[in-house]
């Protein structure tokens, strides 16, 4: 009976099954539960301004999905904003909240059953925010649409293949993917905005023209680039290398001899065409800051380069670092994967001089969201991280800096592992950093060891996940009297 009281109460304390109320205001960025019951809420009174959170629900039931009922829901519109993901963070966006809302309910069709949440808001008015219910059921929310071009994040912008006339509609946002640091000349952020991606198959210049069906309408587009892989603004925090707020309506796009490449509302509508090399890649987003809902033609300029259709390699969703008790921890989301060798995560105190802090293996080719974390043991009271990516072929892509902020200055101990991935297929890495001998527990929901190991540490070691069934569990880490809880999702 002891044993049993034991075990139930380890999954409580690292799964969370109680029912609780969920507040994002005081949730660790990035948390996530477990449970089929409580509620959901901002804040209890109104939520703060300038404010960044994101967390995971799961279900606590095996086989279940999460589903999140918003029985009230008042947010400051367009500018206060809700963001929900199928599965983890870095999952298919199911759609974005802002404003006076009718009551509407949220469930997941992920394979954990998993639904993400993620709030942002501005520097002006807060709102009371939203109250939602969470319960779990065994059958799965409509699968949300496919690829948007709406939306760079998540591989949903369009790959664009040729050099023909392409028509396209920009019908509304998605995801709110701009902002004061990545949009560049681009004085507002999205309206009626189409992400494309596009790589040349041989050197040359890319020159085109937006031609929009109403000649009134005033589009403005903005480039990124160019990079070895796909790599979202949002992502990035990078300005762009093009970029036209033109007030005049009618045509705009690139144009050779055109002698600038920024240009703000008093521009002529066309900056300088691109010379390119083949296999760079390059991100654009059209916006139709007229917001009538009409189309527009993208016609590329006779001569210019020819566009690749191939899969593009690393389209990133997800990289930030944030303070953990004892430690920083650094967590990077793919959707997709092409000829991906690995990950090398680099640090400093300077933003200059830069040290390795560890590699990741890289998934090679995949089109399913991959998660992948690493641990600082020993950050500095300010640390600035980096992420690259290397091919197979040793062509690297260098993503953008992010940093952490030690509220109480550097770490002073030693945490006790990291693993990834998380989610798991087959094949789990677990990084050991404490001497001696690491035993390593694994149980189910209910508590039953599936899994023991014992690991010689400070060692890098592969546990093979392959005889598990998908689903949640818990890993416990002993060490001389010390233990450390972890989830897992095994799928």
């Amino acid at each position: 009976m002891r044993k049993a009281f034991t075990y139930l109460a380890f999954l409580l304390s690292v799964g969370g099954i109680y029912a609780q109320t969920i507040d994002l205001s005081t949730a660790t960025h990035l948390q996530t539960f477990s449970q089929c019951g409580g509620t959901f809420i901002d804040n209890p009174v109104n939520y703060a301004n300038n404010f960044e959170r994101a967390i995971t629900i799961c279900p606590s039931v095996p086989g279940q999905y999460v589903s999140v009922s918003f029985t009230s829901f008042d947010t400051q519109a367009g500018g206060d904003i809700l963001f929900a993901f199928n599965g983890d963070q870095g999952g298919t966006l199911i759609n974005s909240y802002s404003g006076v809302l009718a009551p509407f309910t949220i469930t997941s069709s992920a394979p954990n059953g998993c639904l993400s949440f993620r709030f942002t808001s501005n520097l002006l008015t807060n709102r009371p925010g939203w109250t939602a219910n969470i319960t779990c059921t065994p059958i799965p929310g409509a699968n949300p649409p496919g690829g948007s071009p709406q939306d760079c994040v998540g591989g949903q912008g369009m790959t664009i293949c040729s050099n023909n006339t392409f028509n396209a509609n920009s019908s509304g946002v998605g995801l709110q993917e701009l902002s004061q640091t990545n949009r560049g000349c681009l004085a507002t952020n999205e309206r009626q905005s189409s992400w494309y991606y596009f790589s040349p198959v041989a050197s040359g210049f890319v020159a085109f023209t937006i031609s929009p069906a109403v000649s009134t309408d005033d589009y403005d587009f903005a480039i990124w680039g160019p990079y070895n892989s796909v790599v979202c603004p949002m992502v990035s925090g990078d300005v762009p290398t093009r970029c036209s707020y033109s007030g005049l309506g009618g045509n705009t796009g690139l144009l050779n001899g055109a002698g600038d490449n920024v240009e703000g509302a008093g521009g002529d509508k066309f900056v300088e065409d691109l010379n390119v090399i083949a296999g760079e890649v390059y991100v654009m987003v059209i916006d139709n800051f007229t917001v009538s809902g009409q189309p527009f033609s993208l016609i590329f300029t006779p001569g210019s380069a020819p566009l690749d259709c191939t899969p593009l390699p690393v389209v990133l969703t997800q990289f930030e670092a944030y303070e953990e008790q004892n430690h920083n921890k650094i967590r990077w989301t793919t959707v997709s994967e092409t000829n991906n060798d690995y990950f090398i995560i680099e640090k400093s105190d300077d933003a200059n001089e830069w040290t390795e802090l560890g590699r990741r293996n890289g998934a090679g080719n995949s089109n399913q969201t991959k998660q992948y974390t690493m641990v600082d043991q020993v950050p500095y009271p300010l640390t600035y991280y980096r992420l690259k990516q290397v091919d197979f072929d040793g062509a690297t892509t260098t993503f953008n800096i992010i940093s952490v902020e030690r509220q109480n200055g550097g770490a002073t101990s030693v945490d006790m592992l990291s693993y990834y991935p998380n989610p798991v297929a087959d094949h789990m890495m677990v990084e050991t950093y404490m001497e001696g001998d690491n035993l390593i527990t694994i149980v189910d929901q209910t508590g039953k060891p599936v899994y023991n190991k014992i690991v010689n540490g400070p060692l890098l070691s592969d546990l093979d996940m392959s005889t598990l069934n998908p689903g949640l569990y818990f890993m416990k880490i002993e060490n001389n009297g010390k233990v450390e809880n972890s989830k897992i999702i095994v799928q």
